[in-house]
């Protein structure tokens, strides 16, 4: 981390300048306020629409709360809280993911609990702090963000998918790059769908051997929409390179 200096009297009465660690401009958010702040624009977004351009200004009056106190929370306003929410989905995604043994169903059921259920471990949680609703984050984000957002939330789990597909699709293993990355597009799509639903039941109220169940059945549900999804598009390629082929040739024959 970076430096900054500051001049500190001595015994001798002389300037000593020391190094320190630089210092935040801003506190990190309590969670409370940023359960206001996600409350308040999923409010807006109700009122006004989905294309509905929530501006600082707006959010803030929403939340009944000072600019300044808004922007002690959020470095960078109205995109500093938008940063932050993103992040905090992707991250803890990513995190449940990639500490899971490889195998889509583990990975998947790992990522999904971390989108409502918050890990006493996560190296992200701040000073150690549990005590937030994560079913809120992850709604946020499922209502905020558009399904861009979510292939780059599912991105550590392509290889597990591209897995998953070859050994149950025989089509996919002649897949092309330029096919596969459609097709993470349409699964990016059934995802954000799923999680939407996830957050809807909002399975954190639920027992542990309820949850259990939740997870398999979503993680079931997903697999098979990857699946369907993937035999569609690669049956549809199929048809459409063989129409292809076919008026080719007789285009040749109507030359000759």
């Amino acid at each position: 981390m970076g430096k900054y200096y500051s001049l500190q009297e001595t015994t001798d009465k002389l300037m000593e300048i020391r190094g320190q660690e630089v210092k935040y401009r801003c506190r990190k958010p309590k969670e409370a306020f940023l359960d206001l702040a996600q409350r308040s624009y999923l409010t807006l977004k109700s009122l006004y629409g989905v294309n509905y351009v929530i501006t600082s200004k707006a959010l803030q009056e929403q939340m009944g709360c000072a600019e300044s106190t808004f922007n002690d929370n959020f470095c960078g306003g109205i995109n500093g809280f938008l940063s932050l929410s993103e992040r905090i989905v992707a991250e803890r995604f990513n995190e449940a993911v990639m500490n899971t043994e490889s195998g889509l169903s583990a990975r998947l059921a790992a990522g999904l609990r971390a989108l409502y259920m918050v890990d006493p471990h996560s190296k992200y949680n701040l000073f150690q702090n549990t005590d937030f609703d994560m079913n809120l984050r992850t709604r946020f984000a499922a209502e905020a963000f558009s399904s861009e957002y979510w292939e780059r939330v599912i991105e550590p789990l392509y290889p597990d998918i591209d897995a998953y597909l070859t050994e149950n699709t025989e089509r996919w293993r002649n897949a092309t790059e330029n096919v596969k990355a459609y097709a993470y597009k349409l699964f990016a799509g059934s995802f954000h769908w799923a999680v939407q639903l996830l957050t809807e039941e909002d399975i954190s109220r639920l027992s542990i051997m309820e949850q259990s169940k939740w997870l398999k059945d979503y993680s079931v549900m997903i697999e098979k929409m990857l699946l369907s999804q993937a035999r569609a598009l690669m049956e549809d390629r199929y048809h459409f390179e063989t129409e292809i082929v076919r008026i080719a040739g007789r285009i040749a024959d109507n030359g000759k």
